[in-house]
């Protein structure tokens, strides 16, 4: 799962306005996995957290699995 910050804004001198959403995951190391400029002045940043990992928040879902007999048919009835 991944927790999102989003919008996070900063006005810059020239007067452009830039964003950057933040995207923590759960991952083996403190790190920046990603930076994405995915349109003009607004950033992606994945980042990686261990710490979150524990969290139930971050956990993968369980999928829940049944299993199914198949059987033989019995024999087909015809009307003759």
């Amino acid at each position: 799962m991944v927790c999102m910050d989003e919008d996070v804004r900063v006005f810059v001198n020239n007067g452009v306005e830039r964003a950057t959403t933040v995207r923590f995951s759960c991952g083996k190391n403190y790190e920046i996995l990603n930076v994405n400029e995915d349109s003009t002045c607004h950033y992606i940043f994945d980042v990686s957290v261990p710490d979150l990992c524990g969290h139930p928040l971050f956990k993968e879902p369980v999928i829940k699995t049944q299993v199914v007999k198949c059987l033989p048919a019995g024999p087909l009835l015809h009307d003759d």
